[in-house]
C-alpha cells in the first residue's frame, strides 16, 4: 500500500476533484486500486501506433481516390493537383483519423445496443445498464 495524490481529470481542466489516500499497485504497475475502483495508467503506444497507421493508410489510399472518383467528378480531381500545404494535411488527418474514428464508433455501439434490446430486451420498458456496458466495455 502507497500513500498517493489522485486528481480526476476526465471532464475538468485542472480544477477536478482530488484526493490523497492510500492505493494499491498491481504487480505490473499498469493498474492501481483506489476507492474500490481500478485504474489504468494511459499508454503512449497506442496513440502513436493509431497515428503511424493512420498516416501509412492514408497515404496508400491517396493515389487510389484520385484515380477512382477522378474520373467521375472534376472537383475531385482538382484538388489532387493542389500540393496539400500543412494545414490541410493536419485538417485531413483529423476528419479522417479522429472524427470518422468516433462517429463511427458511437454509431456502431448505438447500432449494438438496439439490435441487442430489440433481440433479448424487447419487452422490458428500458433497455438494463449491463447491455450498455456490454456494448461499450467490452472485455
Amino acid at each position: 500500500m502507497d500513500i498517493r495524490y489522485i486528481e480526476l481529470k476526465t471532464g475538468y481542466s485542472d480544477n477536478g476533484p482530488a484526493w490523497i489516500g492510500n492505493v494499491k499497485e498491481s504487480k505490473s504497475g499498469r493498474t492501481i486500486y483506489f476507492n474500490d475502483h481500478a485504474f489504468q495508467k494511459f499508454d503512449n503506444k497506442g496513440v502513436v501506433a493509431t497515428a503511424i497507421i493512420s498516416v501509412a493508410a492514408a497515404l496508400l489510399l491517396f493515389p487510389g481516390d484520385k484515380m477512382i472518383f477522378g474520373h467521375f467528378s472534376s472537383w475531385v480531381y482538382d484538388q489532387y493537383n493542389v500540393s496539400p500545404g500543412l494545414p490541410k494535411i493536419i485538417s485531413g488527418l483529423l476528419v479522417g483519423g479522429v472524427i470518422e474514428e468516433v462517429m463511427m464508433r458511437l454509431f456502431f455501439m448505438s447500432l449494438l445496443v438496439l439490435i441487442i434490446s430489440i433481440l433479448f430486451h424487447k419487452h422490458e420498458e428500458r433497455v438494463p445498464v449491463r447491455v450498455f456496458y456490454f456494448c461499450c466495455f467490452p472485455k
